[in-house]
């Protein structure tokens, strides 16, 4: 023991008298570390983290699928047989999502709910910090309505006070008893950026026979507690049975209807984890260049070394003993750039929350937090730090002809062939990872590029967009939303600066149904198509710059009595009547036949497809249906401005109020901020992916640099003698260039076939160009070339300047 700390005095003191190559190793790693731990620490919140739930790994999610819809949500009947019925759960719950109209404040305001079954919150162990939680008797559609509310709603509107159990509020128009508050600690589903204010009986839902009807996949989702010993293919296949058996006994609405099981924690994490483990495999990678930097600065340093270890050699000390002191120098230095890593990570951790939305950073920044998984991934990205830069250089530097080094005392000693054979393949392999690091860098930036050129078939500019609901409990007679829609529109496009005005049932998204086309054969039960359908105002179409190919939009005169009317979209049009023209065509929504009881609607135009979910994401075909001639109650504002659209957001408000003083304005935001947030997953990965990219190609030119700058500094003497007897300037950097240009082009043929082969991993990534692009391969090619040239070009052109005798002087 007291030799090992005799070591590490003397490695520090070591250490102290090479200050700059101290500095400049501790930050490197450092950058390479802090990065690492930044990136592992969302992979740890999102993917590692188990969730806060009672049995989390026992958690399965479920919903239903259509033989040719695909993926829907659960049908209320449907999930009262799963749940009766089922032989492989302890528990089977759902769950939907919303918001309320919060009433009876100054200001109203919009909340957001989760409706859920009375055995919901129980079986995730939730424990209310006052009052009690959901019983049974709760959970039908003759109960009185109850609703337990978050803490934070709690604090915000009762200030914490006992007294708030059992007291009142007003939701959408109807009186909830609060009957239990649940702590700020306990949130569903436990994703970063959600939050719950409040929950309600889902039962209460049940005394509405449209919500009841098996055809109606209203939002719900499923989860439930596997029993000890089941696993996942076995509750599928239990639910799948039950599902057959309901085909059977409602032919009509449950034909091609199954089950779609997974794990909840992999239904949850299941979109962000691709993106995280590219970031952990990038940033890795730059970690492994941070070591063959530090590993190639050790090569260098140590030749200068190499007197004194001969001595030391000499002395005594055996080749063990050397690499234990080179080791536990290292080990300092590792130790070092560990420690000022995590300070790193936790300010590279800031710079990637600064990247996402408002609503996600407030809750992402409080994330960054040492925990097991995250101390044992430091500690073991330290030492394999240590060991990856270390480990080699100290064994080559053990190899000493103690001989040959005191028989040259006194001239430029070196390591031998061995140390530049060696930092030439650390050059190379340097050169290399930045080659693959880069390749995926520009395949993703070209595919973001293609991504925002692409046409969604709207235009998102000047446009504002705002959501108000109108409760059924004040907004049931269709004429009253009629009157409120127009009176609505009326007033804000009275504003100066409005050029359009429309109201849509979904922003960018819309409701499912079947239909069936005048003339087309009728399907077989469970093989009916779908198509989303909106229902819109006139100019709903202009405001958001959705292009009219055929016929005509609606008007104020197709209101309801007057004949059905509805525009398609082109793709729908190319599908049941291509190379006709549709305007004059019918069909019945809502049916799969054809049916006497249902009017036909006439198509009166065509307008452009438009692609909700964004560019790179399948859409339907979609269906608009006239808004006075179909009522809704959840409408969404769009508004095309001559100036910045925030400004309008007062105007908008203020209009409302009068209009309505119990109905509150949310989500108001941009058209540019929605199609942003689509964006979102493939922005930051470019953006992370770039900046470590960039940061290899630096750490790859340095490295260059380096071995360039050593390797004439150790020629400064041939440089002399041939400028003495007669090179030219050019002669000298022909000489020095072709060493590094032959590592630069062995490392990029190396790079080349390694990003060839990893790219395909990226597939999935990629938006309009192959994982092969010859462009991209060519330009990052030559961009890292060019950079590494130039970082040999330096050195050379500084020592063929050298005058001739100051060079033959250099010894």
């Amino acid at each position: 023991m007291t030799t090992f700390f005799n070591d590490v005095k003397y490695g520090f003191r070591m250490l102290v008298k090479k200050p700059g190559f101290t500095v400049i190793a501790v930050l490197t790693l450092a950058l390479g570390i802090g990065s690492n731990i930044a990136i592992f620490s969302f992979v740890n919140t999102y993917l590692l983290r188990p969730f806060p739930y009672d049995d989390a790994e026992r958690l399965v999610s479920f919903t239903e699928t259509h033989a040719t819809f695909g993926r829907m949500s659960i049908a209320y009947s449907n999930f009262l047989d799963w749940q009766k019925e089922n032989q492989t759960f302890e528990e089977l719950a759902c769950y939907r999502g919303g918001s309320y109209n919060l009433t009876g404040i100054d200001i109203p305001e919009r909340i957001r709910y989760m409706q859920v079954t009375s055995n919901f919150l129980p079986m995730l162990g939730a424990k209310p910090i006052a009052g009690r939680l959901f019983e049974q008797a709760d959970d039908r559609a003759d109960a009185e309505p109850t609703v337990v509310i978050g803490q934070d709603f709690w604090r915000q509107r009762f200030d914490s006070k006992p007294d708030a159990i059992g007291q009142s509020i007003i939701l959408d128009g109807n009186a909830y008893t609060i009957i239990g508050v649940l702590p700020a600690s306990f949130d569903f589903p436990p994703i970063v950026g959600s939050s719950t204010d409040l929950w309600t009986p889902i039962g209460l839902m049940s005394k509405n026979e449209d919500f009841m009807k098996r055809y109606n996949h209203s939002g719900i989702s499923g989860i439930g507690k596997l029993k000890e010993g089941i696993t996942l293919p076995q509750a599928r296949a239990d639910l799948n049975r039950i599902a057959e058996q309901l085909e059977k006994t409602y032919p009509d609405t449950n034909t091609g209807c199954r089950m779609v099981c997974s794990g909840f924690h992999e239904r949850i994490t299941g979109d962000i984890k691709p993106t995280l483990l590219v970031l952990m495999c990038a940033v890795f990678f730059v970690l492994l260049i941070v070591c063959v930097n530090i590993a190639n600065l050790l090569l260098v340093r140590s030749t200068d070394r190499v007197h004194e270890l001969s001595i030391r050699s000499a002395l005594g000390a055996g080749r063990f003993r050397i690499i234990r002191q080179l080791l536990c120098e290292n080990l300092i230095l590792v130790i070092l750039g560990g420690a000022l890593g995590i300070i790193m990570a936790k300010w590279n951790y800031n710079i990637l929350c600064a990247q996402l939305p408002d609503f996600i950073r407030q809750n992402t920044e409080t994330l960054f937090r040492i925990d097991i998984n995250l101390t044992l991934f430091t500690l073991a990205i330290t030492l394999c730090s240590g060991l990856l830069f270390g480990l080699f250089p100290a064994w080559r530097s053990s190899r000493i002809d103690i001989n040959t080094t005191i028989r040259d005392s006194g001239r430029t000693t070196s390591a031998g062939p061995g140390h530049s054979r060696l930092r030439d393949a650390l050059v190379v392999s340097e050169i290399a990872l930045a080659l693959v690091l880069l390749v995926g860098a520009g395949l993703l930036l070209r595919s973001f590029v293609n991504y925002m050129k692409a046409d969604s078939g709207y235009n998102p500019d000047n446009t504002l967009t705002a959501r108000v609901y109108l409760p059924d409990s004040r907004y049931q007679d269709r004429e009253k939303k009629y009157a409120f829609y127009r009176e609505f529109l009326e007033q804000v496009k009275s504003i100066p600066a409005v050029k359009y005005a429309g109201l849509t049932s979904n922003m960018l998204g819309g409701w499912q149904s079947s239909f069936y086309v005048e003339g087309a054969p009728i399907p077989e039960s469970g093989q009916n198509p779908f198509a989303e359908y909106n229902i819109v105002s006139p100019d709903l179409f202009k405001a958001m710059g959705i292009q009219l190919l055929a016929g005509r939009v609606f008007t104020e005169n197709d209101m309801a009595g007057s004949r059905p009317v509805v525009v398609v979209d082109e793709k729908f049009a190319d599908r049941w009547w291509p190379g006709e023209n549709p305007v004059g065509k019918r069909l019945q929504i809502h049916e799969t036949k054809p049916d006497p009881n249902t009017a036909w609607s006439e198509v009166i135009g065509v307008v452009r497809h438009v692609k909700h979910y964004g560019v790179d994401r399948y859409s339907r075909e979609t269906l608009y249906l006239s808004a006075y001639q179909n009522s809704f109650n959840g409408l969404t504002l769009v508004v095309r401005t001559q100036r910045d659209p925030m400004q309008l957001v007062a105007s908008v408000r203020e209009i409302v109020l009068r209009l309505d003083p119990e109905l509150p304005v949310s989500d108001i935001q941009t058209l540019k901020v929605i199609v942003a947030e689509q964006s979102l997953i493939r922005r930051i990965t470019t953006k992370v992916l770039s900046l470590f990219a960039v940061t290899s190609l630096l750490l790859s030119a340095l490295g260059i640099y380096g071995v360039m700058a050593y390797s004439v500094s150790r020629r400064t003497n041939e440089i002399g003698v041939r400028m003495a007897m007669g090179a030219r300037v050019g002669d000298i950097l022909r000489l020095v260039m072709t060493h590094g240009g032959r590592l630069i082009l062995i490392g990029s043929g190396i790079g080349l076939i390694g990003a060839f082969a990893l790219t395909r991993l990226m597939g999935g990534f990629l938006f309009e160009v192959t994982a092969g692009d010859p462009i991209t391969f060519l330009s990052v090619t030559v961009v890292l070339v060019g950079a590494t040239f130039l970082a040999c070009y330096i050195p050379v052109r500084r020592a063929a300047r050298i005058d001739p005798m100051e060079a033959l002087r250099y010894e």
